[in-house]
């Protein structure tokens, strides 16, 4: 079956047999006119499809000849090809982790010995014009180890998943030819491909049969670059040809992509072999780069290729053979740019950028890993549209059509190699087994994907150590394409983790002459904005490294997540040696499932019976597995926003264009005047700012200074015009002004004329309102014109259903991690509350009705006293909260109470439209805003608390009948509304558990903790924690009805 020892497949040091060497995809054509047109190459024939396929348990048990062209394998199934086995029903199924291996018990290269083996099928023809030419096999990705048989001939072997592998099939193809790929899911080279994603198996990427002349391009590097000082481009290029020829030439054009000629060279002669004398062979032996034809391109009167102006043109060149015959054209997309690292800056094109990137994973909720280009073009896009600048492809080589797409979009690229080996962190990169496969992975990235602009960086991998493959992986990169920076996060780890004894203070010191060779910039992960800071300051203070800081991941965004975002930014801005940094990550990577009970719900580590696993840390994406946006998303299109405009001297607001290389004549600036909320005027203002430049303006709107209440102006930065990523009035920035502060002033409610009624030992009503006791005097009800509002009366509370910050409360980490253990322990989530004293005095003009209470946890309990003074119009409430220092840190301090679910519109003043907490916030514009008590709910993959909205002034939940319960306080607060209570929230794993509950869970809250990052990262900032002690507010209750 076999060309080679069959015990050698698992062999670390063996990564491929009979695999061609890795090259630039180049769409080959037969004329310049066919190469213009935006048509997939006629030398090319795709052969996805239906393939016919068998599972087996290892690839040590295959049917006899199964390769075979004449082997019978009717009864197979079929399988699509792209795509995993794992979600096609075969069996086999998904399997998530992390930091642990999907096995236990096993150290490196050994695998299970139950291997989980595809045995794929599929036939193709050969067109007749195809005879007597080259013909090869391109699989585009493959997990874990490929194996290939063309008509029942073994061809080749390759590792690396998400690199493609190319065959020679010349000499084995026939008209009609069989294609068999015995695919293995576990592998030596699985150790280094522990990517904190899903592990598959199978096909995950197209596979194409292409055909060359004997004679063809082979490769192409090019390198296309820019002079900020001049504004022109340079073009060198090497062009790589399959064997000599005498008297073949080429001619290279650059075009614009309409088609205008920019530069021409014809006629460039390819060398051919060394020969002539002893002497003229040594001599040549000196001078010989190979079978490649050289060129260049000066001066070239082009545009730039940037984030904000991807400007990409056309490179052409055709193979002329001895007669003058057009025998092949390949066609490339360039982009002309310089990257540089400066005095801790990162430079594009001569100026110092800001990344506002995200780390993205291949990942589709229903194929697993399989996405089509028009999928990848909607997520590029919709990351164009959050203002994310940049990607870091963790951690590997994304297809290659999705760096085409960012190429034509605009987003800066860090590639990654297809190296993690985050269990053996340490000793897989010390080990000399592996060393040839982790520099290989760097190698093959790099020759695919060289000739892109979008690529500005090189990544050696993620959490693998550090050992001497980086090092040999480094230089090989800084010879073969010094034109871009590399980093690897790995050659400085010991210096910035908080895993190290010694934390961050090693930080502070010129790097060491190995992680100075293997990484041009400083790329922690997780980094406390603190820590960054003093960094920066020392860095530029001492000039002792001349790298900048750009975060390889930050901000982990797991569930309802990313407290501090805007610290970050802020940071990034602030001190130029921060250049910005990736969030982790993109997307949710859960996968579609439907439960028992018919409900469709997002299934992460151990909903297959996959052990061991890690839960559900795979789920930690600004959007959710759909691709659609997480209420944090909006946060980080705040931070990252091109224009900012913030309050200035007197009556003046000062306006900042932050973009690099563009003016923002592109942009419509919209302003709304808001007075207690509401839109009083609105208008225009024309604004004229050229990149990075900061200019004053005069208040587009005056306000009389009579006016009293909150007066905002509000500024919205729309697209005048659709382009590739935007449509016409999509806004990119926004910013809000005060005019005119809130006033904290709140006059209690008092009608003299009502009077006041006993309504017997359990009733007490004033007007249309009665609280109802019983025979302590202790609040049962509140009920409006006899119809009771509230039969869960406002409480205090204490809780609130653990985030995935708050602490992971599925597998293994459950039992560690976060500030949810201590909080359970105190038993915060089931209190149990005491009735103390009561008192109630009526009068004539209100009701008093004073209760003191004791919330008690596990060892420790809290005081609470409320008053309520009811009036014929309202409840106004004083409460007083003590809370004893062992709750010190704890969720939440308010008042919760639940009201009927036909309670079903909300409106309020204060921040929106969307949740925000105290360390979330700033996105949130201060508005009168609408919403459904069903439109509160998040669907984030684990249910947790969502729903907060921070700094309200009052809120209104109505019924269909036309009644509204009012609530308003002297001092912001924040509330939520929610249909799912916090029990149901607390208890659920996924979001098929939760239920409609028939009542609206309301919380009103003085204090809510932030959110923080605590999954994988900083806690929560200690200005956003709660304190123990006193607590105190005042809030009102009032009916409103349209009978």
């Amino acid at each position: 079956m076999f060309s080679f020892p069959v015990e050698s497949i698992f062999d670390p040091e063996l990564t491929e047999v009979n695999r061609m060497p890795m090259s630039v995809p180049l769409p080959s054509y037969g004329s310049l006119d066919e190469a213009r047109m935006e048509i997939a190459s006629p030398k090319e024939i795709c052969i996805d499809g239906e393939w016919k396929f068998l599972l087996i348990d290892s690839p040590f048990s295959a049917p006899y000849g199964w390769f075979n062209s004449e082997f019978d394998d009717g009864e197979w199934d079929s399988i699509a090809v792209p795509g995993v086995w794992t979600r096609q029903g075969k069996g086999d199924f998904p399997h998530y982790t992390n930091i642990v291996m999907p096995w236990d018990g096993l150290e490196p290269p050994n695998i299970p010995e139950q291997n989980p083996t595809g045995l794929y099928r599929t036939t193709f023809d050969i067109p007749q014009e195809w005879k007597d030419k080259q013909i090869f096999i391109r699989i585009g990705g493959a997990e874990s180890v490929l194996m290939v048989w063309c008509n029942g001939s073994f061809v080749g072997l390759g590792k690396d998943s998400r690199l493609p592998s190319s065959f020679d099939l010349s000499s084995l193809v026939k008209e009609e030819n069989t294609i068999s790929i015995m695919v293995t899911r576990w592998s030596d080279a699985t150790w280094i491909e522990d990517q904190d994603h899903w592990f598959h198996g199978g096909i995950h990427r197209s596979v194409f049969v292409e055909c060359r002349d004997q004679i063809h391009i082979k490769d192409l590097h090019l390198t296309a670059d820019f002079d900020p000082e001049d504004r022109t481009g340079i073009a060198n290029g090497a062009v790589y040809i399959s064997q000599p020829e005498d008297g073949y030439e080429l001619d290279v054009r650059v075009e614009t992509l309409s088609g205008d000629l920019v530069a021409e060279e014809r006629s460039i002669p390819i060398p051919s072999n060394i020969s002539g004398t002893p002497l003229q062979q040594l001599l040549g032996a000196y001078q010989f780069k190979g079978f490649c034809a050289e060129f260049k391109f000066n001066s070239l009167a082009i545009n730039p290729w940037s984030s904000e102006t991807p400007c990409l043109y056309l490179l052409l060149v055709s193979l002329i053979d001895s007669s003058g015959k057009c025998k092949e054209v390949v066609k490339q997309k360039i982009g002309f740019r310089r990257i540089e690292i400066a005095s801790r800056r990162l430079m594009i094109n001569g100026k110092p950028i800001i990344i506002y990137g995200v780390n993205r994973h291949d990942h589709h909720p229903i194929t697993g890993k399989t996405l089509t280009r028009e999928e990848m073009r909607i997520e590029l896009q919709r990351m164009k549209q959050h203002n994310i600048n940049a990607i870091r492809t963790a951690h590997y080589p994304n297809d290659h059509q999705l760096l085409e797409l960012c190429d034509e979009l605009g987003l800066y690229v860090v590639n990654e190699a297809n190296c993690e080996s985050h269990a053996r962190l340490r000793s897989i990169a010390l080990d000399p087994r592996y060393q040839h496969a982790i520099e290989e992975r760097t190698k093959r990235m790099v020759a695919r994907d060289r000739n892109h602009p979008c690529i500005i960086g090189w990544s050696l991998g993620n959490e693998s150590g550090f050992g001497p493959a980086h090092v040999a992986a480094a230089g090989w990169v800084r010879k073969s394409d010094p034109s871009r920076f590399i980093q690897y996060e790995g050659a400085l780890e010991h210096r910035f983790s908080l895993n190290e004894v010694e934390g961050y203070k090693k930080s502070q010191r010129p790097p060491e002459q190995l992680e100075r060779f293997t990484t041009d910039v400083v790329c922690p992960m997780y980094t406390p904005i603190d820590e960054i800071v003093k960094w920066a300051e020392w860095a530029e203070s001492t000039e002792l490294d001349e790298r900048p800081l750009i975060l390889c991941e930050f901000s982990h965004a797991m569930g309802n997540s990313n407290g501090s975002m805007v610290e970050y930014f802020d940071a990034f801005h602030s001190i130029p040696a921060l250049g910005g940094g990736f969030v982790w990550d993109w997307r949710d990577q859960g996968l579609k499932e439907i439960s028992d009970n018919g409900r469709a719900y997002w299934a992460y580590g151990g909903h297959f019976g996959d052990a061991p696993n890690d839960a559900n840390f795979c789920i930690n994406g600004l959007t959710d597995p759909e691709g659609i946006p997480h209420p944090a998303l909006s946060e980080f299109a705040w931070s990252s926003r091109p224009v900012t405009v913030v309050r200035g001297d007197g009556p003046y607001i000062v306006i900042s264009n932050r973009r690099s290389f563009e003016d923002l004549s592109d942009l419509l600036c919209r302003w709304e005047l808001l007075i207690n909320g509401e839109v009083f005027n609105s208008g225009i203002l024309d604004v004229e700012l050229s990149s990075g430049q900061k200019k004053q303006f005069a208040f587009p709107a005056s306000i009389e200074s009579t006016t009293e209440g909150e007066v905002h102006i509000t500024f919205y930065w729309q697209v005048k015009n659709d382009t590739e990523s935007f449509k016409s009035g999509h806004i990119v920035s926004w910013d809000q002004v005060v005019l005119h502060e809130r006033q904290e002033v709140y006059p209690p409610i008092s009608t003299r004329d009502n009077q006041g009624e006993a309504g017997g030992n359990n009733s007490y009503a004033l007007g249309d309102i009665s609280l109802e006791v019983n025979e302590e005097n202790s609040l049962t009800g509140i009920s409006f014109r006899g119809n009771q509002i509230m039969s869960a009366v406002p409480t205090c509370c204490v809780w609130r259903a653990p985030t995935d910050n708050d602490g992971v409360q599925q597998g293994w980490m459950a039992e560690i991690s976060g500030i949810r253990q201590k909080w359970k322990q105190e038993g915060l989530d089931n209190v149990t509350i005491l009735n103390r004293e009561s008192e109630v005095i009526v009068d004539d003009d209100q009701i008093l009705l004073t209760l003191s209470r004791e919330i008690h946890g596990s060892s420790a309990f809290a005081s609470h006293s409320t008053t309520y003074s009811l009036t014929k119009k309202g409840l106004y409430i004083s409460e007083l909260v003590n809370i004893p220092e062992e709750w010190e840190d704890l969720p939440r301090v308010g008042i919760r109470f639940e009201i009927p679910d036909s309670f079903g519109q909300l409106r309020w003043f204060g921040r929106g439209p969307n949740e925000s907490y105290p360390d979330r916030f700033l996105s949130q514009m201060i508005g009168i805003w609408e919403s459904s008590i069903l439109e509160q709910y998040h669907p984030y993959v684990v249910p947790q608390e969502h729903g907060a909205h921070h700094e309200t002034r009052w809120l209104t939940i109505a019924d269909e009948a036309g009644l509204k319960i009012r609530i308003s306080a002297p001092e912001l607060f924040s509330f939520s509304a929610r249909i799912h209570h916090d029990e149901d929230l607390t208890t659920a794993s996924t979001i098929a558990e939760l239920e409609h509950r028939n009542t609206v869970e309301v919380h009103i809250d003085k204090a809510l903790r932030g959110l923080g990052t605590a999954a994988c990262g900083p806690d929560t900032l200690p200005k956003y924690r709660l304190d123990s002690g006193p607590y105190s507010w005042d809030w009102e209750i009032v009916f409103e009805s349209t009978e």
